[in-house]
């Protein structure tokens, strides 16, 4: 794999994990994000307008608008999930979207699935299953099953990694007719607006307080969310995408690093193994899947 394009994706899942690590030191986490996204679309303005080249054919606005609408999901139940579940828990979940596109795919579409893609996604329930246990004992073996079933923020995780899994099918569709990052300005410009009404009705008194009690973090945050997708997007110039996508989730093993060393969430030792294993198992998804 060319040097670098690994050095560029290197940096894009590190700063997906950092753009969560920001999230998980906000107040209200769905207003965190609301607030970063709006300074994100403000920023990268100029990039809109370099990178649009004609119209949108009818099937791009189709795909943006669904896109949009699966996003709008996916900050809810992300922001939902941070709001009391720790970093390290929860990004490793809501990062295991390939095995939910791979099985989709297999199931649906009815695409062969390969000994490999099968095998990874065993790898990575495994992994997951791992991650939620607070070590290694024969009291802890159901403790995951009884998480699912009693703890919101599991719940809220897996509901974040399926979101990702849905838009990610129709994105995969969307770039094929709109230029990349056209395609992701517009979806995030709607979904951004369409998600207003749903925080004003919730949340209108604590907006202005959000902003001034954490606006360094969401600048940050802001900042780098699109920063990494254009990163990806030069690497994907430059080597396939198969390979992109399988580095890019090292992003799950930074995410963990990341709660456990700086925000001292407990049980570091087991979720940073069960992250090393869902990493193998996303990348045995992503080249063999």
């Amino acid at each position: 794999m060319n040097l670098v394009a690994v050095g560029l994706v290197l940096v894009s899942a590190f700063l997906h994990a950092f753009r969560d690590f920001l999230t998980k030191q906000g107040g209200d986490k769905q207003l965190f994000i609301w607030w970063y996204r709006l300074v994100g679309l403000v920023i990268y303005f100029p990039f809109l307008v370099y990178f649009w080249k004609g119209s949108i054919p009818v099937g791009g606005w189709i795909c943006i608008v669904a896109s949009a609408l699966v996003h709008i999901l996916y900050w809810y139940t992300l922001g939902e999930a941070y709001q009391e579940g720790d970093l390290s828990l929860v990004y490793p979940i809501a990062r295991s979207a390939p095995i939910f596109v791979l099985l989709w795919s297999g199931l649906v579409w009815q695409e062969p699935m390969t000994t490999g893609g099968v095998t990874g996604v065993l790898i990575v329930v495994f992994g997951a299953y791992i991650l939620q246990m607070e070590g290694v004992s024969w009291q802890q073996l159901l403790a995951p099953v009884l998480a699912m079933a009693h703890h919101r923020v599991i719940r809220m995780a897996w509901l974040t990694a399926l979101s990702v899994a849905v838009y990610s099918l129709i994105d995969d569709r969307g770039v094929e007719l709109v230029h990349p990052f056209v395609y992701l300005y517009i979806f995030q410009a709607i979904g951004f607006v369409a998600y207003i009404p749903y925080l004003m009705r919730t949340r209108r008194g604590g907006m202005v307080a959000e902003w001034r009690a954490h606006r360094y973090r969401i600048g940050l945050a802001g900042m780098i969310a699109m920063a990494g997708y254009l990163l990806a997007l030069y690497a994907l110039q430059i080597e396939r995408v198969g390979y992109v996508t399988a580095v890019r989730q090292l992003s799950i093993v930074f995410g963990v690093v990341l709660g456990s060393l700086l925000l001292g969430e407990p049980h570091g030792r087991i979720r940073l193994m069960a992250a090393l294993v869902m990493f193998l198992g996303t990348v045995l998804i992503v080249v063999f899947g």
